[in-house]
């Protein structure tokens, strides 16, 4: 049902008509429907399998987070859900999964911090667009939005205007990989420095 209908939208009387009860009934095991989609959301992170720790870390790190950037997209609602619950089972979940990556890798929790903020500001942005075109129809639509903008006032934007058979073309899931493996490689560069407070203290001894 949070698949279907969204987690928004699902109320505790469409489950207990779903499961033939009542909803007081359901209340007998959540006190209320926070509760009880917290225990929804978490279950659904839960079943992201985390990458084989043979691979790379950057790999590793790639795969965990399009794995729950496909997760999130699948069940509307959830991303947003975790956002404004990040003390919730599932949003640590997925706090842990990425933690567990920078870890097995052997960076510092400064570095972590540092990094898992980025995945933060990259990630939460995205997940929250659960409501984009379906597919096929998202390059019709952004053409047509853009190119009536351009028309308006094609001196304003020359350089897009300019690029605009491209970015006709753009697809949210296409680019993603690529905007990520781009997050990716900056994590790796400030990883591979030594953090400031480890920094200074070298410079002191």
């Amino acid at each position: 049902m949070a698949r279907k209908v969204g987690f928004a939208r699902l109320s505790m009387r469409q489950i207990a008509s779903r499961l033939g009860v009542s909803a007081t009934a359901l209340y007998y095991h959540f006190h209320n429907k926070r509760e009880l989609l917290e225990r929804v959301a978490a279950h659904i992170m839960d079943s992201i399998e985390m990458p084989e720790r043979r691979l790379p870390w950057s790999e590793r790190l790639r795969q965990v987070v399009l794995s729950q950037q496909r997760t999130l997209i699948a069940y509307p609602g959830v991303a947003r859900f975790l956002v404004h619950h990040r003390e919730s089972a599932g949003a640590l979940r997925w706090m842990e999964m990425i933690v567990q990556v920078l870890s097995d890798a052997g960076f510092g929790q400064q570095q972590i911090v540092r990094a898992l903020a980025t995945l933060s500001f990259f990630v939460h942005p995205l997940t929250l667009v659960d409501d984009r075109p379906q597919p096929g129809s998202e390059a019709m639509w952004r053409r047509r939005q853009m190119d009536r903008r351009l028309r308006a006032d094609p001196a304003h934007y020359p350089c897009v205007r300019a690029l605009l058979p491209a970015l006709a073309e753009y697809s949210f899931d296409a680019y993603l990989p690529i905007a990520l493996d781009g997050v990716i490689a900056g994590i790796a560069m400030g990883l591979e420095q030594p953090s400031r407070p480890a920094a200074r203290r070298r410079a002191r001894g």
